[in-house]
């Protein structure tokens, strides 16, 4: 290929006339390279067999897991053989060599030819769709924009959805969706992963309404649905019992609602051609809808494969890989791990119809010192386990970062005692940070409790040894405050003449008289001034937990009753603050407190225990995110099976880290 050329090349194969198909070789830029025409009889595969070509696919894809030492060889060479009778094999393996890295876009037209493994082709005896070579994808060329279009400056989180059509234990769904999970979780800032177990009909459609997702993971069976040629997914409703499905015909009329950027389906888990014709109808009407990028498998896979797949695939688009890069990389690491004798590096199989690096090209939005930044921060670190909770932490996001209309202003994180609520905080200051928010953590626990004026003074200081989510707000935000709360404090008028004090002063309120409120409310308006100042060049999320505790510390009930709830909360609830968030973390038995105006005007967000359905997929889910490896998952599975009989409908958090310390005292033996 001459120098300068799109480093692309396009083999088409399509439908020519009864007795043939035909083959075009081009470059990117749509120079024909080569071009000829193969016999729609195809040569015998194997010595002695007949023609049909679902010999080789039955031997390639569906009927064995390991295709046996020399088998993979002889049909990469087959196929090879395949485009040169059809007069452009030699033309490809020239135009490869000439241009090292060229990515090969197979647009196969023809549906009979499109069935066979071409991702076991190969080229000079090494497989085309590994490096060091750019890589073979299906799909249509020319590429062309995206059909659902990318946020405007590409400003994440990544949405995912993972939808679990069936949870039959021979699927191992819950182990799928646990290595998807702790793939993602690696950089949670960049991605907010949802999961639907065995939906209804109304949740699977809702869900997906709501969240858009960019990507739609499929866990489950594809099939034709009985009785007609009509492609399917297959779901069970968990609660119900009543199976039903997901169409190539509702696929194609739109019925998603939305079009993802990228659908990953993991749905042929039967050994029958029946089976995966039902997953490539799915395919079609996929690529029908505009969908620029379709990963699907079109064999029985096993399932520690499909699970390693997903693993490495998941890690290296959460890395910011191209979407074919990173299939690449997850076909090494299955060779890696089974060897390359065996054809299930080469049963996922990419669909592209738009630029791969267009795919998902949506980023956290930070610089790299930031993304440090956020590395750092120990309790971001908490949130790689937290599992669960996805459509309160949807709900936060989106109340804060509203397109279009008034974000919130005032949260209110309530449940039970050790439910949740500080690692659902933290979630939320996570996303706000990897939006780019000032994010800031305030715990008031401490010894004794505090009067209302020392909770807005911890909001300003921050704590001391902590994380940067404890750092002081800026201090030319609060130079007014600071320059008079020692009169306002103390019931004076400020002076002009008061000079900014050095060090930021902590007078306590010693007004008196009738007109203490009044002095009160003007610290208040000082302080959300110098909120709002703080949040000038960005938004700013602060969530104050533990607000009343007791013995160990919290605020005073009566000073949240007449001065934080009416003087801070109030106006961050009706959006006087602007770009200032405020989360407050709260028990159920703490909401009184707020008063009724400010309950009614606050975004709610409620934390109650796990669903007692989810106990093995969220413990597994936990056990991966904690880096425990897969190997030993087996042994303590005994130790869920225990206590799974003795579950309320909810069970709690607490669970979790009763299993953990199982773990490390099952480790240390």
């Amino acid at each position: 290929m001459p120098a300068g050329q799109a480093s692309t090349l396009v083999i088409r194969i399509l439908e020519s006339d009864a007795e043939s198909f035909r083959l075009e070789l081009d470059d990117g830029a749509g120079t024909r390279l080569a071009e000829g025409v193969l016999p729609r009889v195809l040569p015998p595969f194997g010595a002695g067999q007949d023609e049909d070509p679902d010999l080789l696919i039955r031997q390639a894809v569906l009927e064995q897991y390991g295709a046996g030492a020399g088998k993979i060889e002889t049909i990469g060479a087959y196929l090879f053989q395949l485009l040169a009778a059809g007069g452009i094999g030699n033309a490809w393996h020239q135009a490869r060599a000439a241009a090292p890295g060229a990515r090969t876009v197979l647009d196969v037209r023809a549906r009979a030819m499109a069935r066979l493994p071409w991702e076991l082709l190969s080229d000079d005896g090494l497989p085309a769709v590994l490096p060091p070579g750019g890589g073979l994808v299906r799909g249509e060329f020319p590429f062309r924009p995206a059909a659902e279009p990318a946020p405007a400056n590409g400003t994440g989180p990544l949405r995912v959805l993972i939808v679990v059509g069936s949870a039959e234990p021979d699927l191992s769904a819950e182990s799928e969706v646990a290595a998807i999970q702790r793939a993602l979780s690696r950089q949670p800032w960049r991605v907010h992963t949802e999961v639907l177990v065995e939906p209804s009909r109304d949740d699977f459609y809702g869900r997906a309404g709501e969240l858009r997702p960019h990507v739609l993971h499929f866990l489950g069976h594809g099939r034709y649905a009985a009785g007609t040629e009509t492609p399917v997914l297959a779901m069970k409703d968990a609660i119900t019992g009543k199976a039903w499905s997901v169409s190539a015909t509702d696929i194609r009329m739109g019925l998603l609602g939305f079009v993802p950027r990228l659908l990953v389906l993991n749905a042929c888990r039967g050994a029958e051609i029946d089976l995966q014709n039902g997953v490539w109808g799915v395919v079609q009407a996929g690529m029908a809808a505009h969908m620029p990028a379709i990963v699907a498998m079109q064999g029985l896979v096993d399932s520690a494969v499909a699970v390693r797949f997903s693993d490495a695939l998941y890690g290296a688009l959460i890395a910011g890989e191209p979407v074919d890069v990173a299939v690449a990389k997850a076909r090494l690491d299955i060779i890696q791990a089974i060897g390359a004798e065996q054809r299930d590096w080469a049963l996922p199989v990419l669909y592209l119809s738009t630029d791969p690096a267009e795919v998902l090209p949506v980023t956290c939005g930070l610089t790299a010192d930031e993304r440090d930044t956020l590395r750092r921060v120990e309790e971001f670190e908490e949130m790689r386990k937290l599992v669960d909770r996805d459509e309160q932490r949807r709900s936060m996001w989106w109340a804060m970062d509203l397109p279009g209309g008034r974000p919130a202003g005032l949260f209110g994180v309530t449940g039970p005692e050790k439910a949740g609520r500080t690692r659902l905080a933290y979630s939320a200051l996570l996303t706000s940070a990897s939006r780019g928010h000032h994010a800031r953590y305030v715990d008031l626990r401490g010894v004794r409790r505090m009067s209302w004026l020392e909770v807005l003074y911890a909001v300003r200081d921050g704590q001391t040894g902590g994380s940067s989510l404890r750092s002081p707000l800026p201090a030319a935000a609060f130079a007014e405050f600071n320059r008079e709360i020692e009169r306002l404090a103390a019931g004076q008028e400020p002076r002009a003449d008061d000079p900014v004090p050095a060090v930021p002063p902590r007078p306590g309120f010693v007004a008196t008289g009738e007109h203490a409120l009044s002095y009160a409310q003007r610290i208040f308006t000082r302080f959300t001034e110098a909120l709002t100042k703080a949040a000038e060049d960005r938004p700013l999320t602060v969530a104050i937990d533990h607000l009343s505790i007791g013995a160990q510390g919290g605020v005073l009930a009566e000073d949240v009753r007449t001065h934080l709830s009416p003087m801070l909360f109030a106006p961050a609830a009706r959006g006087e603050l602007r770009r200032v968030r405020l989360i407050v973390v709260l028990r159920d038995d703490e909401r009184d407190l707020l008063g009724g105006p400010v309950r009614e005007l606050m975004q709610p967000v409620e934390v109650i225990g796990f669903s007692r359905r989810l106990f093995y997929f969220l413990h597994r889910e936990h056990y991966a995110r904690s880096g425990h490896p897969d190997e030993s998952w087996d042994k303590f599975e005994l130790i869920l099976q225990a206590i799974a009989g003795d579950l309320d409908e909810f069970w709690p958090p607490s669970l979790f880290a009763w299993i953990e310390t199982a773990v490390k005292g099952w480790g240390s033996r």
